[in-house]
């Protein structure tokens, strides 16, 4: 009887384990910078109830002090829970976010000084939500004030992408492997 219980038990354990190749409930497409003057955004891929952290990036071709950007998050199917410091934002910067959800937007604004220096790569910001539904579709950026406001949406440029595709993938590592 033991071996039998032993046995039932590996087995579930099998099935309830995650399965590679699996398609996750939430697949959003999402666009890293690529060249001097972007703003890009990492993609989400999670299962109802996931926590995903959103990584807002940049590469900056001139200093930056201050920002206001929008985050532009297809509607009814994540949850903004909060706005994180980018590894770019020092704790010296004053950062916040606002969620908009009639528009699904998050609205980051940053002030520091004396702020980032031209030729940083990286985040300005980390957007933590919570996969509320099933859904597909892509993030965006718009709205740049400030220092932001000559540069451009990496997605506006390049379109956006999945981390699996190996144009991307290697620019998204550097980010969150």
């Amino acid at each position: 009887m033991r071996g039998r219980l032993a046995a039932v038990c590996l087995v579930g354990a099998l099935f309830a384990a995650p399965r590679p190749g699996v398609a996750a409930d939430l697949v959003i497409e999402g666009c890293n910078e690529r060249l001097p003057h972007e703003v890009g955004v990492r993609e989400a891929v999670g299962d109802i109830a996931d926590t995903v952290r959103v990584a807002v990036t940049v590469n900056a071709d001139t200093p930056i002090a201050a920002f206001r950007l929008n985050l532009d998050v297809p509607p009814g199917v994540l949850s903004y829970v909060r706005t994180e410091r980018g590894d770019l934002t020092s704790a010296w910067f004053a950062l916040s976010g606002h969620w908009f959800a009639d528009s699904s937007q998050v609205r980051i604004l940053a002030i520091d000084d004396p702020g980032m220096a031209a030729g940083s790569v990286g985040r300005l910001a980390v957007v933590v939500f919570v996969v509320t539904a099933a859904g597909t579709g892509a993030f965006g950026t718009s709205g740049f004030q400030d220092d932001l406001a000559e540069y451009i949406s990496c997605e506006d440029v390049h379109d956006t992408s999945h981390i699996t595709q190996s144009e991307w993938g290697g620019i998204k590592a550097l980010y969150y492997p």
